[in-house]
């Protein structure tokens, strides 16, 4: 399993997750790529799916992916993009739609640049369905990201869970861990032949 941190962050914002999930009998990685941006989403994306693809073979195994906001969207991304070597993902505090417009950095961009966002996660939406089961957290209380854009309306294969936690507060929440924990014991998709 990997956590791939928000928007901002590096691996040891989710530090402690890693710790528990391991302690609870699971193995888990970093995302390993530092700093996680915005304006290096398809890079960081490209290098994801490497890593994926890397553990993938170590293990003989699929990959969950545990992404928190930013990092959700890239756990998404990689999850369309090559689907056979990915369990399931778990997003929380991810904004599914319509990108940073529905976030409190929705100033730091252009409208053409939301634009574009925008446009490109229509397309991959279209182009790529998500085949791989998903369970999204998202929070009421979030005050980062507006919670009803994490509400994936066209997927059937979502899980909605709603818990209370600020966006911030979600990488510390114990009913997010819980939840991933929860998620994580599930049987795991078979890889495909």
């Amino acid at each position: 399993m990997v956590t791939i941190p928000g928007v901002g962050s590096n691996g040891r914002a989710m530090a402690p997750l890693r710790r528990y999930l391991a302690a609870v009998g699971h193995q888990v990685y970093d995302w390993g790529l530092g700093r996680n941006e915005t304006r290096q989403f398809e890079a960081s994306q490209a290098k994801l799916e490497a890593r994926v693809e890397e553990l993938y073979t170590l293990h003989g195994d699929t990959v969950d992916l545990v992404g928190w906001s930013l990092g959700g969207m890239l756990a998404r991304a990689v999850a369309r993009s090559i689907p056979d070597p990915i369990g399931q993902v778990v997003t929380y505090g991810t904004p599914v739609l319509g990108g940073p417009r529905y976030t409190i950095m929705a100033n730091s961009f252009s409208p053409q640049d939301i634009a574009i966002i925008e446009q490109r996660i229509e397309e991959r939406r279209r182009n790529a369905p998500l085949t791989v089961p998903v369970t999204a957290i998202y929070s009421r209380n979030d005050g980062v990201v507006a919670w009803e854009a994490c509400i994936d309306p066209e997927a059937n294969s979502i899980d909605h869970v709603e818990v209370t936690s600020s966006h911030f507060g979600m990488n510390l929440d114990p009913d997010v861990w819980i939840t991933i924990r929860d998620c994580l014991a599930r049987t795991p998709r078979p890889p495909s032949d």
